[in-house]
């Protein structure tokens, strides 16, 4: 099989070995499983028809999945039947539910290994498991630097969950509380990883408010505010908006979506400033800080200047942080994170840039993977949080971080270019020059590699239709 079609073979059998194993004493709602679901009579009765017809194991699990998703509310409709269109013999299904109760009986974390195997789906699936897999030292720079202890917080494309169990988990080791002590709710578009992340949650015992639905053009939390947020949108989407999202208001002249009045329309070309827009609208009522992770080519492209001037003129922007490239699954092009919220008085009208671009190191099992080391991440989370808690004790260090007025970034080039690159005094004599033509043509390669993803899903669906 496709790695994109035994990935939902592994984690709805390990799903259905974990869920026996939760403990319902220590979870608000007491998890509910039929007596056909239970792992012990569950192997009893496929052992009984071991030799039976080759279906008979595939249909019955199957059945008694869609009775365990029926019998707990939060991952209703999370186990639509897979396992007999996708003919998965007596004996397989056996052997699987086996290995995973041993597994799973040693006293293991249920969602830590649940994440295991959503990494390694993403990283077999390529491009595609970028859509429900943030890579982990990715999401241990974010949560750090966020470092959200309590409120309400939003995740407006969360995937597979990775990014909220983070979350959750940090913020339940620093409170040392057996509460959970943040409020989520979010929203998905792709059916598939709505069900991922949904089952995720459940395995956390994380309650929230998940919604299925296109952010972008059906946002499910119109009213609704954040404390704060954290994200990584599909990077540089073409085609997403509809006749009606660049409609403007006659008598005022202004875009009609409330979204878009604070940093004007955003490309129709690409997504991403639509992102932050939306997120940011989110968060403003409640001064909430937000994380989101993008291309690099936010930073720079022509397309998106006059977003950026106005983030950067209405002081939005607490800092941004370049990383390296091949931090991702399903794209190596380099990325960048944005920290948008409110400031301090003694951090208003300066923004700080970190450039981590030359950090990372190829991980031990992959030629093409890099990660970030736990130095590496201490190294990007320190300064940060030192801006955020007491911007009066920051220093900048050279080749790595520096403050810089909102007045230099918006006049030293015309299209408001953040990258960090241009603000930190390098540490090194062969500086390389980011100059306007070199950005131009990185922008183009990677709206090409964008393309090249797009034809290639296309391809393979063809395909599977056939």
């Amino acid at each position: 099989m496709e790695a994109s079609e035994y990935k939902h073979v592994v984690l709805r059998v390990y799903s259905l070995v974990a869920i026996n194993l939760l403990d319902p004493k220590g979870r608000q709602l007491p998890v509910k499983i039929p007596d056909s679901a239970k792992t012990d009579n569950l192997l009893s009765k496929l052992k009984e028809e071991l030799d039976g017809g080759t279906g008979f194991a595939a249909k019955h699990v199957d059945d008694v999945m869609v009775k365990l998703s029926k019998a707990n509310k939060e991952i209703e409709d999370c186990f639509p039947p897979v396992f007999e269109r996708l003919s998965i013999d007596n004996q397989t299904m056996v052997k699987m539910i086996e290995q995973f109760a041993e597994i799973l009986s040693k006293d293991k974390d249920p969602s830590i290994i649940y994440q295991y195997f959503l990494r390694k789906f993403a990283e077999s699936e390529g491009r595609g498991g970028g859509e429900f897999f943030t890579p982990d030292c990715i999401l241990d720079v974010m949560t750090q630097m966020l470092n959200f202890k309590k409120g309400v917080i939003y995740e407006p494309c969360f995937g597979g969950g990775t990014m909220i169990v983070k979350s959750h988990k940090q913020a339940m080791e620093e409170s040392g509380s057996e509460k959970q002590v943040l409020e989520f709710y979010g929203q998905e578009a792709n059916p598939v990883n709505f069900r991922l992340g949904k089952i995720h949650f459940f395995l956390e015992d994380i309650k929230g408010d998940w919604r299925m639905g296109d952010t972008l053009l059906n946002d499910q939390f119109p009213e609704k505010h954040a404390n704060g947020a954290i994200a990584n949108p599909p990077f540089n989407i073409k085609n997403w908006s509809d006749e009606t999202t660049f409609d403007m208001d006659s008598e005022t002249d202004t875009p009609a979506d409330e979204r878009w009045i604070e940093w004007g329309l955003p490309p129709k070309s690409n997504a991403n400033f639509a992102w932050m827009s939306h997120i940011n609208r989110h968060c403003k009522k409640e001064s909430g800080l937000f994380g989101v992770i993008f291309s690099n080519g936010t930073l720079s492209n022509k397309a998106s200047s006059a977003l950026r001037k106005q983030m950067i003129a209405q002081d939005r922007v607490v800092g941004v942080l370049a990383l390296p490239s091949q931090l991702f699954t399903n794209t190596a092009i380099p990325s960048a994170i944005w920290f948008i919220g409110e400031k301090n008085s003694d951090q208003k009208g300066k923004t700080l840039f970190i450039d981590a671009r030359k950090k990372g190191k190829l991980r031990e099992d992959s030629r093409t993977l890099k990660e970030l080391s736990g130095d590496d991440i201490r190294s990007i989370v320190e300064p940060f949080r030192q801006w955020i808690d007491e911007p009066k004790k920051y220093q900048a260090l050279q080749g790595a971080h520096n403050v810089v007025s909102n007045d230099e970034i918006l006049h030293r080039n015309e299209n408001a270019y953040c990258n960090p690159g241009r603000f930190i005094e390098s540490d090194e004599t062969d500086e390389l020059v980011e100059n306007d033509d070199v950005l131009a043509l990185l922008e183009e390669i990677e709206s090409l590699q964008v393309d090249i993803g797009t034809l290639h899903t296309s391809i393979v669906a063809s395909f599977d239709n056939d």
